[in-house]
């Protein structure tokens, strides 16, 4: 029988993870991994078979991480503007993991659609169709252009573009939310 790995999986990921926050996927390397646990290179391709599978296990630690912005975002917001701030948190706060997930690393969803993450979309749509009587249509428009507009934000935050307050966010948002909700009940989409 081998010997028992003496950094486990959990272990590896948890280094590379904060590698990955400060550098990017890019910058987790073997050599600075093994250099934050402490150890040489050969306990993470005991784990790993290569470099590429941990840093897969990164991304994944990384999709949780942002899915637990959603636990910060009051509850008495409404659906559309917590996913929004969800996304705003996430990207003031880990502007390297934004990147990965959202720029640099964005899988295209299998309908062809917005690479959209988190479980608060569909949620959303629900909401938008519920709260606002929309059709299935208009909830899917009314989301997209959010999405892209929330999106745009999220970028010129992590680039350092913008630096607006929480307050001027929310308002931009709102102001935004209002502008396509108007558009669609116009009929003019």
């Amino acid at each position: 029988m081998p010997p028992r790995p003496k950094y486990s999986r959990e272990n590896i990921v948890d280094a590379a993870f904060e590698l990955a926050r400060k550098d990017g996927l890019s910058g987790v390397m073997a050599r600075d991994v093994a250099a934050a646990l402490g150890t040489s290179t050969s306990p993470i391709f005991t784990v790993f078979a290569t470099m590429e599978e941990l840093r897969q296990a990164v991304r994944e630690k990384a999709e949780d991480y942002y899915e637990s912005f959603g636990e910060r975002v009051d509850e008495k917001t409404p659906a559309f503007m917590r996913f929004c701030s969800q996304m705003i948190g996430f990207a003031r706060e880990e502007p390297k993991l934004f990147g990965e997930l959202f720029i640099d690393g964005a899988v295209p969803a299998a309908d062809g659609g917005l690479p959209v993450r988190g479980s608060s979309a569909q949620e959303c749509r629900t909401m938008l169709m519920r709260d606002y009587g929309l059709s299935a249509d208009d909830a899917d428009f009314l989301f997209n252009q959010f999405w892209i507009y929330t999106f745009g934000v999220c970028v010129l935050i992590t680039n350092g573009t913008l630096t607006l307050s929480n307050a001027a966010i929310n308002k931009l948002l709102t102001d935004e939310f209002k502008a396509q909700y108007v558009l669609i009940k116009s009929g003019n989409r």
